[in-house]
């Protein structure tokens, strides 16, 4: 009898942890650049980009900021900083169900990238970047989507 009580105890904990797990912020990143020519542009000598961070989950978060590494990597390569980022300041906190958007200037962490990769990446092709934000729980979100730093060095200089 002890051993089932045992069990029981155990299963309880298992579907506890789990339901607060679902329970918590889940974050989605999604990107898109900005038309250099477009109203929404801030940064006009530079390649702007739209970062939007969707919380779909039940409980609200902190975002602290954005920061770029190769698309199959973890490691920050170039943070995005104060003065690049248009949009709420940050951190901000991010309520349940809701989504917030931020413009950045792409073009510092584009050449950051160049710079860090020697314009390959390891894999040998153009250097490539994807965003990430930072919230305060420890947890992050990526974009799927890559950039290519050589591409948007080159469409801001093409402006110059």
């Amino acid at each position: 009898m002890s051993y089932a009580a045992l069990a029981l105890s155990a299963g309880s904990l298992v579907v506890a942890a789990l339901s607060y797990r679902a329970g918590g912020p889940r974050l989605r990143l999604q990107s898109l650049r900005i038309p250099m020519d477009s109203a929404d542009n801030p940064f006009p000598s530079g390649a702007p980009v739209q970062l939007t961070v969707v919380n779909s989950g039940r409980a609200a978060v902190t975002i602290e900021g954005f920061h770029v590494t190769y698309p199959a990597g973890h490691e920050p390569l170039a943070y995005v900083q104060d003065n690049d980022i248009h949009g709420p300041a940050l951190p901000v906190r991010l309520e349940a169900h809701s989504s917030e958007r931020w413009i950045v200037d792409a073009l510092p962490a584009a050449r950051a990238v160049d710079h860090e990769s020697g314009t390959d990446d390891p894999l040998g092709g153009p250097a490539q970047f994807r965003f990430v934000t930072r919230a305060g729980n420890g947890r992050s979100a990526s974009e799927g989507f890559t950039y290519t730093a050589v591409r948007l060095i080159a469409d801001a200089r093409r402006r110059d």
